[in-house]
């Protein structure tokens, strides 16, 4: 637990960068310097105000004084402050001696210059005479009014504690001013009685790399009030000039546009952690168990246009889904025995994130989302829907949205059935050089088994180009209908499960532009076909994000968990495969999920693909391993989503087979996944930097959107910053006396 001294130190600091960052350094411009004050003496040196006292503690500049007059050197006056020396050393006033004086010149406009080169001796009386700092080029007398033959304090004070609380960032080795000096080594002081007073001047010295112009307050041009934003260590330089140390809040400053002090992570856990205990799901069963019959794909509904079978919950004809109430859309010509509905959803160019539900009208909105959409973006994801005894389904969205529905199958007691595979890559365009042209058609052999009529399989595009576009799935052979299966982004990866008829075997593929395109088959649909779909009401069985599901924690690299399926309280026995939502959020780094039945190697496939940070969400159907578990493998570290959303049971409830394992090892994972060619093929342009930090950007409750921090907020950490603090108030407590004057 922090000390009650730490706290009010971060509290402190809280409140000084809540004002608008402190420590600022503003830019030279004429209306920003600085007036003359009220008029004021403080009897005594200069002493520190308590919040420039602890910034001076946290400064350290060492100092590099100039060398002895003899024997290379000599001077023909004995008055230290004639420049009467000669000496190999002298120097003019170096480039950052001579910019800090016209900036203070220039920001405080009450002071007049006085004096930077003289090549003279040290005014303090020593044993072994040294050439004073403006001996060789380092030092600024910066002459400051007095007030009734004193110190003016208001005017003084405000410029020495400027320069001590930034001496680092400007690289400032010694100040002397009223009777009082400050030393980058050993902190604050007072002068002996013997020293000159400094009451009408302040004595500044830099280092030799502020003098050189090396140090950030000239190489970010604070100097100059044009400033490009930036972290230099933990300070942030902002595009006003403006400037703040973040370690002195406990933060880091953080590279962006702009730069933020935030706080660092805790320490994060190597890898996703099993939740020992954690509460078993319930699978509830949301429908009766049906067969695959295959229709020419059709627009339920585009928003767009208007659609009769759309019903508003705000009872308007036309535009968007709207947040108010539920909206409803009606299957009127579908069998009466069709259970359930096999759609392809698109969300449009939203202005806000969100996330629709879509669930059989009349029953409760489930605690998923059926898909998770971003602003400026068409996000599209299937969606098996059971229907409602009329044959509805219900739609609700947190925000108001434009969005596209296509149907390409439904279910009931007759039909076809599937037949699950292991996952297998039938086809890499790159490999073959073959992408999908743009407005053209590519034929795709799937392998499909004898007497197959459709195909389950993951579609995943590869866009390198600039426009957004759009793939249509169909049977070979057939017309191309007026619908899409997949909506991709310029300079992406985005895949989609599609299931689709087969043409003469064949699954033709139409894109918009031109893309490559990679095809991972999971099932194969036939009339013999020994699976029936088993809907299951939208249940969360994941999310690494939380203390209380299987695994918390994000995943590590190359980590493989594993998510019960058949065990799950409710589930009906002799489970095949499962459909479920996967979902990555908060990714260091573009990658991939692959979902594959547990007991087998990682296969050569992948079911969703992310760009860092965004939450993306795709269905996902994958074969159960022996023991009934679905495994996950992810490529890079991000948290995993999983809601199962219905499952494939055998209609005689035999045990799924034995899935392969590879022997050697040193292969599992080092396949030709779609995001290894380049990163710049995994990269989402577009992603929004607030995504990052979403927690809920894929659960029921919608995103929860963290403010981006501007250049001046910090928030308290764990670094124990308050030691050096109290070590710097010690050595100001032992009032070190030594002679400064310079």
């Amino acid at each position: 637990m922090r000390s009650t001294h730490t706290i009010l130190a971060l509290v402190f600091g809280l409140i000084m960068f809540s004002l608008g960052c402190a420590e600022t350094i503003e830019g030279p411009e004429p209306d920003e310097t600085e007036t003359i004050q009220s008029e004021l003496r403080i009897p005594g040196p200069w002493t520190m105000p308590q919040a420039t006292a602890n910034k001076a503690a946290m400064q350290f500049v060492p100092v590099v004084d100039p060398p002895p007059v003899s024997p290379r050197g000599s001077c023909t006056s004995s008055n230290a402050f004639a420049c009467s020396c000669s000496h190999p050393e002298c120097s003019p006033a170096h480039p950052g001696t001579k910019a800090l004086d016209q900036y203070l010149r220039q920001r405080f406009n009450y002071s007049r210059a006085g004096g930077l080169y003289c090549c003279r001796q040290n005014s303090a009386r020593t044993s072994v005479p040294k050439l004073s700092v403006h001996a060789v080029g380092r030092a600024i007398d910066l002459m400051i009014p007095l007030e009734g033959g004193d110190a003016n304090n208001g005017l003084g004070d405000p410029i020495a504690n400027w320069l001590v609380e930034n001496a680092e960032f400007i690289g400032i080795q010694r100040v002397i001013w009223d009777r009082a000096y400050w030393n980058g080594e050993r902190g604050y002081g007072h002068l002996s009685t013997s020293s000159s007073a400094h009451v009408d001047h302040l004595h500044i010295e830099l280092s030799h790399a502020g003098a050189a112009m090396q140090t950030p307050f000239f190489t970010t041009g604070a100097h100059t009030g044009s400033c490009t934003p930036r972290c230099e260590g933990t300070r942030i330089i902002n595009a006003d000039c403006s400037s703040g140390d973040c370690g002195y809040y406990g933060a880091v400053c953080t590279p962006g546009n702009p730069p933020q002090c935030t706080v660092p992570p805790p320490p994060e856990p190597a890898e996703a952690e099993p939740v020992a205990g954690a509460p078993m799901p319930v699978a509830a069963p949301g429908g009766d168990p049906g067969r695959i019959n295959f229709i020419d794909p059709i627009r339920v509904f585009d928003t767009r246009t208007t659609s009769p079978s759309l019903q508003r919950g705000d009872g308007s004809r036309s535009g968007p889904l709207r947040s108010e109430g539920i909206n409803t859309v009606e299957f009127g010509g579908l069998p009466e025995e069709a259970n359930t509905v096999w759609l392809n959803v698109a969300a449009i160019n939203s202005e806000e994130p969100g996330f629709l539900r879509l669930y059989p009208a009349g029953a409760g909105a489930p605690s998923t989302s059926s898909l998770n959409h971003q602003p400026g973006k068409v996000r599209a994801n299937a969606i098996p829907v059971a229907l409602s005894q009329d044959n509805q389904i219900a739609i609700d969205t947190r925000v108001d949205v434009n969005a596209v529905a296509d149907m390409t199958a439904y279910f009931g007691p007759r039909g076809e059935g599937m037949d699950a595979i292991n996952p297998t890559r039938v086809f890499d365009s790159r490999s073959t050089e073959t992408p999908i042209r743009a407005e053209s058609e590519l034929q795709i052999d799937v392998r499909a088994p004898a007497g197959s009529t459709g195909v389950m399989a993951m579609v995943a595009l590869i866009n390198k180009g600039d426009a957004p576009g759009f793939v249509t799935a169909y049977p070979c052979g057939e017309e191309r209908p007026e619908v899409s299966n997949i909506n991709y982004q310029p300079n992406s990866v985005t895949a989609n499960t599609v299931m689709s008829k087969l043409g003469n075997g064949k699954l033709c593929l139409w894109s918009k532009e031109e893309v490559d395109v990679v095809v991972d088959v999971n099932g194969y649909v036939s009339p013999t076909g020994p699976l029936s779909y088993q809907p299951i009401v939208p249940t969360r069985l994941l999310d690494t994000r939380e203390e209380n599901t299987f695994y918390k924690n994000r995943l590590a690299a190359r980590q493989v968990i594993q998510v019960p399926i058949q065990e799950l309280i409710g589930m009906p026995e002799g489970v095949w495969s499962a459909a479920v939502n996967l979902t990555a959020v908060g990714a260091s780094n573009p990658g991939f999920l692959s979902a594959f039945p547990c007991g087998g190697s990682v296969p050569e496939t992948s079911s969703l693909n992310f760009p860092p940070q965004d939450a993306v969400a795709s269905l996902s159907v994958s074969r159960v391993g022996m023991n009934g578990n679905l495994c996950i493998f992810a490529s890079s570290r991000a948290h995993v989503i999983v809601d199962i959303v219905g499952v494939w049971k055998h209609i005689d409830g035999l045990q799924p087979p034995a899935p392969p394992i590879v022997t050697n090892e040193g292969d599992q994972g080092d396949h030709p996944e779609i995001d290894t060619p380049t990163v710049s093929d995994m990269q989402d342009t577009t992603t929004d930097p607030q995504d990052a930090a979403n927690k809920n950007a894929a659960n029921g409750q919608g995103p929860e959107l963290l403010q981006v921090d501007n250049g001046c907020t910090a928030v308290p950490s764990s670094r124990p910053a308050m030691p050096v603090i109290l070590l710097g108030l010690i050595l100001f407590g032992l009032g070190i006396r030594r002679r400064e004057s310079r």
